[in-house]
């Protein structure tokens, strides 16, 4: 299980990151929509918008980091983990929302008539949030790998949507530079990204619900825990074994049977030990309960 002091070091490198993120899509946004208003390039106004929907993930996901790291009380004895959680299934929610905004936008867009060419520094600031937000996708995604935290895989993810709605505002204009002709190629492709950026986000917002309702881990991990503790030579058998996610950790609980001639204090070893074994096989661990049963009980479960 991790310590306070590693929590809260996960916790403060998770904030570092993502109020970066925050400050990144503050200045790309404005800059975008002003060059984008100005460069008559609707393709970079939209994804100015973009943009802004990522700083509301930002702060989304910080205040879940945050709030979800706090310590448990008496009015939450379990802590404040799901608040993460929380943020995770909205950041999914927004950029389903997005997409299904962008995907309108662009289809209102194939019906109009464009008539003005794009100014030169359109491609440019496209270019620059290109890199910047695939720098800083790749940065989130490392870092949320390693802290195992879904709401900053969600928000990674959002970051590399901005980068590829930035790749299709930098081709488009580049290529109505070379044509008017081909300027529809904009919102065409505007509606292929959208739709990808919808599929990234109903996955993301499917599993945070899930998690929210206690959906119990993959099977793999539930056989993981299984093979554990029936590793040690001292259980003779288990059953009802039950876990579920608290934020980015695992609750489990399960029942095990031992030698019913051994003491009270030579099951709670045992007990112990499983724990241990569990919360090193699979690190994410929050909390594991152990109960302990003589083998020969009455009515007892040997599945």
């Amino acid at each position: 299980m991790k310590t306070n002091s590693q929590d809260s070091n996960d916790t403060s490198q998770g904030l570092w990151i993502t109020a970066l993120g925050a400050a990144i899509n503050i200045a790309l946004s404005l800059i975008k929509i002003l060059v984008g208003w100005t460069g008559h390039s609707r393709a970079l106004i939209a994804d100015g918008f973009h943009s802004l929907s990522d700083l509301a993930t930002d702060v989304v996901v910080a205040l879940g980091l945050f709030y979800g790291s706090r310590p448990y009380d008496a009015d939450h004895p379990y802590g404040h983990k799901k608040i993460e959680t929380l943020a995770e299934f909205t950041t999914g929610v927004l950029l389903l929302a997005f997409a299904v905004w962008m995907v309108v936008s662009s289809a209102q867009a194939l019906t109009g008539r464009i008539t003005e060419a794009p100014s030169l520094l359109v491609p440019l600031i496209a270019a620059v949030s290109v890199v910047s937000k695939e720098w800083l996708y790749r940065r989130t995604i490392v870092l949320a790998n390693r802290l195992q935290s879904e709401a900053m895989v969600a928000n990674a993810w959002h970051h590399r949507s901005d980068a590829l709605t930035s790749v299709v505002a930098l081709v488009a204009v580049g290529l109505a530079q070379i044509s008017p002709s081909l300027r529809l190629l904009d919102p065409v492709a505007g509606i292929g990204i959208s739709i990808l950026v919808g599929k990234i986000g109903f996955d993301v917002a499917y599993k945070g619900m899930h998690r929210i309702i206690d959906t119990a881990p993959d099977p793999q991990i539930i056989e993981r825990i299984r093979q554990v503790t029936i590793g040690n030579e001292q259980v003779r058998g288990l059953h009802k074994l039950r876990a579920r996610y608290l934020g980015r950790q695992i609750i489990a609980d399960l029942h095990i049977q031992v030698d019913p001639s051994l003491s009270v204090q030579e099951g709670h070893t045992i007990a112990s030990q499983v724990e241990q074994a569990i919360s090193a096989e699979l690190g994410n661990v929050y909390d594991i309960t152990v109960h302990v049963e003589p083998l020969y009980a009455p009515q007892e479960n040997r599945t």
